[in-house]
């Protein structure tokens, strides 16, 4: 039995995907499309704290704790998202415009797609 469940359980784990599991709440400034600047905490986008994005042919999950700011901009029916890493290194990937990202602030929740927003700074580091 101990030899199965070795087996399986990191099967199971592949399987299902790695998932990176916030360690804290993560605060940002959003700035979106007209430059009106909305600040929350608990962002999330499709509610998970982490970006899935296109870089060629493969798919790249990257936390928010990784990021320090991201710029999007439209391209085509996709976004082009650069984003500045907190270690100084800076990346351009491809995004699907219809990401839906969420925020709690003081007076309620701000909701939109990352095609509305033209900036965010993740206010973690």
């Amino acid at each position: 039995m101990r030899k199965f469940l070795a087996f399986i359980i990191p099967s199971l784990t592949f399987a299902m995907g790695s998932q990176v599991a916030p360690s804290q709440l993560i605060a940002a400034k959003l700035i979106d499309r007209s430059g009106k600047v909305h600040n929350v905490k608990a962002f999330v986008c499709d509610d998970k704290t982490y970006f899935t994005f296109r870089d060629g042919d493969v798919i790249v999950k990257v936390p928010f704790e990784r990021i320090k700011k991201v710029e999007i901009s439209p391209q085509g029916e996709n976004l082009k998202v650069k984003v500045y890493f907190t270690d100084g290194k800076i990346k351009t990937f491809i995004a699907d415009a219809d990401i839906d990202c969420t925020g709690v602030n003081d007076y309620g929740t701000v909701e939109a797609s990352l095609d509305k927003l033209k900036e965010i700074d993740f206010l973690n580091k």
